[in-house]
């Protein structure tokens, strides 16, 4: 269902981005349409609820990893690895999305290319100390790796998601975009 959210969003920003000479010279002048807003509204949501996804698994594999039994540990590295691609697939797929149209204002332009930044420094971060540094490729015992490594896998993952949403927040603004809190 989101993905298909994604690719609606994704059809209406590549005709904002390649708009006619006339239909450009109009739109720069005018606000975004309500079409466009709330597409970028739901891709703007899809973003946060990745990084969100991601926090929360890292919260999870982290909870008394001291203590847990080696299978908890293996099983739980497993299970933020996952989140972990299925982020980075997120990212990629959403990323010319986010790339400004011509009707864009200036300062959601400039915000637009930090958060695309960002967005690749996230997917590197994802695939360095997750998806790779998680992985079962690695000397001595996997959930003695898991154990001494994880914490600070972990403490990258969280700078670098909160970067992430750093930038978010500066696009949503520029955008007058206001990203409300999710209820479980």
């Amino acid at each position: 269902m989101r993905m298909s959210r994604l690719l609606l969003a994704t059809s209406a920003f590549v005709a904002l981005a390649f708009p006619s000479p006339a239909r450009a010279q109009g739109q720069a002048q005018q606000a975004l349409p309500d079409s466009v807003q709330a597409a970028l509204v739901d891709v703007l949501e899809e973003l946060r609820d990745t990084a969100m996804a991601v926090r929360g698994q890292l919260a999870v594999f982290g909870r008394d990893l001291g203590q847990a039994g080696a299978e908890t540990v293996v099983s739980r590295a497993a299970a933020l690895t996952a989140r972990c691609e299925a982020a980075s697939e997120t990212l990629r797929a959403v990323e010319p999305t986010v790339r400004p149209g011509a009707g864009w204002p200036s300062s959601a332009r400039a915000a637009s290319a930090e958060l695309i930044g960002a967005m690749r420094a996230l997917r590197e971060t994802l695939r360095t100390e997750c998806q790779l540094g998680l992985g079962p490729e690695g000397p001595g015992v996997r959930a003695d790796s898991l154990r001494a490594w994880g914490p600070y896998r972990a403490g990258v993952l969280q700078r670098a998601t909160a970067e992430f949403d750093s930038a978010l927040g500066r696009v949503a603004r520029a955008l007058g975009i206001r990203l409300e809190p999710r209820i479980p």
